[in-house]
């Protein structure tokens, strides 16, 4: 593999990123108002959902959190008690997938999800794959504004993408 095919590689990866910041449906959703004509999740909004992540996590076990069951029930109280009634009627989750594990696993899911990131970065880094890396900084991206792992479709992109990555891999260094 020469150097051209590495500047390709970072041109196409570069090309990708840009082109999802300038999409329209990017842009629409950093205009406060959704497709349907409701509001939509703001940066200023999110300060609410982020502060109110951050009492509710104060007041559980900060180590194991409060599982996977009850945590957006304390959450949605929180929102009650700070007058958020968007979020306690719509039932918001945190907006934040890093606050969102620390929510429901404190402590120990954070490690856990860090390790795994900080993993396939660094496996990333040290193969000078930077499609892949791209990937990865996407996602560990996209999850500071968006709770990625509460949903089927954002389960299914990580795990399908991360697993096909690591896979390629595998199987590159299979036939080197």
């Amino acid at each position: 593999r020469g150097l051209g095919d590495v500047y390709k590689r970072q041109g196409i990866c570069m090309l990708l990123t840009l082109g999802l910041f300038i999409s329209p449906n990017f842009n629409k959703r950093n205009t406060g108002i959704s497709e349907f004509g409701l509001s939509a999740p703001t940066l200023e909004s999110r300060n609410i959902h982020w502060q109110s992540v951050l009492n509710t996590i104060s007041k559980s076990n900060v180590i194991f959190g409060y599982g996977t069951g009850d945590a957006h029930n304390y959450l949605y109280e929180e929102y009650k008690a700070l007058n958020f009634t968007e979020g306690y009627k719509e039932e918001y989750n945190a907006h934040n997938q890093y606050l969102e594990i620390a929510l429901a696993f404190g402590l120990i899911g954070i490690v856990v999800l860090f390790t795994m990131l900080s993993f396939f970065i660094f496996l990333s880094l040290r193969t000078n794959d930077y499609y892949h890396l791209t990937l990865a900084l996407v996602f560990a991206t996209f999850m500071i504004t968006e709770s990625l792992l509460e949903r089927q479709r954002g389960i299914v992109s990580f795990a399908l993408f991360l697993t096909l990555c690591l896979c390629l891999k595998v199987k590159k260094k299979q036939l080197n």
